[in-house]
């Protein structure tokens, strides 16, 4: 970052509280602001020049206020075409014009959200016969193109996750999973932003279980997929495993509590427990308990547990996400088409005010960071 004194008002009003106080410098000060929502920076682009460029212009600013705003500040409920938001908390500012953006693309064209990582929505879009992948920041309002594999090979059903390397240029990787023509058998493609090519495209076969497709996890330099848990196979659910850099995949079996294994009509999920522990979150519907496991060496370990008081039943979607420092870490699940919020730092259940429309809603979590994306595409200004 530069050295020189981040100017925030006039000449004269500087040289007056530089009497009565040291000035701090950009660093500092870029410090003291990276730790803003994105939206609230937003609301501050006209109070100097140099604020103004720190906070359109600068990379590194970029990568601290998007270390700092991690946490989930919304919810995506998505009802297959039908997109809706929940805001988390009210008091941080969200881009809501951006989101009417998204919103209308979405219900106007043949668009499916693939996921949001680091504030970024991505996105499967159709224009008549092709397909596109896009990536979108509702704050900055800019949308990026990402080239699709070489052959175009899309697939009925798809799964994207992102690994950012967290460097100043805004290099990442994208895993792009879909569901091939053999049953049990996934196309698995990897794009690396930095040498802008596709480096991988390799078969798995995913164990004799449907693999989940909504919210993979990355952690560690791996993408963490979840089976099912239905149906009359004899293979038992678990987590795949594919690292990212080598294409090693891995299956890893599931927790074995004192109330025995997973049950038919059970869900797990994957997520990432306090930005340390591989989480697996398992409910079982013949006790209404959702259990958080941490993945410790080759075995689990139990983190949290939560009873939902009301009569036991199916909870076919579920989503764990960091809340921030106030929340901790949130449950966000589905029953009979309602929605809830559950933290298990202040152990409080909030339906959230909205309904999901479908038993199977899709569930996305939205950071709200300045985070840009590095292409080949000049970025598109949204109008």
């Amino acid at each position: 970052m530069a050295d020189h004194n981040l100017q925030l008002g006039s000449s004269s009003t500087v040289a007056s509280a530089a009497s009565n106080q040291e000035i701090l410098n950009y660093d500092q000060l870029a410090e003291v602001f990276s730790y803003l929502p994105a939206k609230n920076l937003s609301n501050l682009y006209l109070v100097s020049k140099s604020l103004h460029n720190m906070i359109t212009s600068d990379p590194l600013f970029h990568l601290m206020q998007s270390y700092h705003n991690a946490g989930a500040a919304a919810i995506f409920v998505d009802n297959y075409y039908h997109l809706q938001c929940f805001i988390l908390d009210p008091d941080i500012g969200l881009p809501l014009a951006g989101f009417f953006d998204i919103l209308s693309a979405y219900d106007d064209h043949p668009c499916k959200i693939l996921c949001s990582a680091g504030g970024l929505i991505f996105y499967l879009k159709k224009d008549t016969i092709f397909y596109s992948i896009c990536a979108y920041n509702p704050v900055r309002r800019e949308s990026w193109l990402i080239p699709i594999p070489p052959d175009g090979d899309i697939g009925p059903r798809s799964s994207l996750a992102v690994e950012f390397t967290n460097n100043v240029a805004g290099d990442y990787k994208l895993v792009f999973l879909t569901s091939g023509k053999d049953w049990y058998i996934y196309r698995c493609r990897v794009y690396d932003s930095a040498a802008q090519v596709w480096t991988r495209d390799e078969m798995i076969n995913d164990g004799g279980r449907n693999l989940k497709f909504k919210n993979p996890v990355v952690h560690r330099g791996a993408v963490f997929w979840t089976s099912d848990c239905f149906g009359t196979t004899t293979a038992d659910p678990y987590v795949l495993s594919y690292d990212i850099a080598t294409g090693v995949v891995e299956f890893l079996a599931m927790p074995e509590p004192d109330d025995g294994a997973v049950e038919l009509f059970d869900n797990i999920s994957v997520a990432v427990w306090e930005e340390s522990w591989l989480c697996l979150m398992h409910y079982r519907r013949r006790t209404g308990t959702f259990t958080a496991w941490g993945r410790s060496g080759d075995s689990w370990v139990k983190l949290n547990e939560f009873v939902y008081l009301e009569k036991p039943e199916g909870v076919w979607t579920m989503l764990v996400c960091d809340g921030g420092k106030e929340k901790g870490m949130l449950l966000v699940f589905s029953v009979n088409r309602e929605a809830y919020v559950y933290s298990f730092r202040q152990k409080d259940l909030t339906r959230l005010p909205t309904r999901s429309g479908r038993a199977f809603p899709t569930l996305f979590t939205y950071a709200n960071t300045l985070r840009r994306l590095r292409t080949t595409e000049e970025a598109d200004q949204i109008t």
